[in-house]
């Protein structure tokens, strides 16, 4: 690794109903997804990718019908807790 490995990012786990979810930071490779959120008119398409990819490394065997099942209260932890890891403002998509 190189002097950059201090800067990466460390995860949360999360407490949800009993169940543990690690919520790890996202990364170069999601940068994209990061300047959605701040076009209003795709900020919710990104905000349910970074959530979904998210839930995804957390649970690698979840499905897209499982993601697309579940409640919002449930989502909107997850996305609260991806906020909080990447220092983004959830009042500001």
């Amino acid at each position: 690794m190189s002097r950059l490995e201090r800067f990466l990012g460390k995860p949360e786990v999360v407490e949800i109903d009993g169940e543990k979810f690690e919520i790890n930071s996202l990364c170069g490779e999601d940068f994209d997804l990061v300047v959605k959120m701040s076009d209003k008119t795709k900020a919710a398409e990104a905000m349910k990718e970074m959530t979904k990819k998210t839930l995804k490394k957390a649970v690698p065997d979840m499905t897209d019908e499982e993601f697309d099942k579940l409640p919002m209260s449930f989502l909107n932890k997850v996305l609260e807790a991806l906020m909080r890891v990447n220092s983004l403002d959830s009042e500001k998509p």
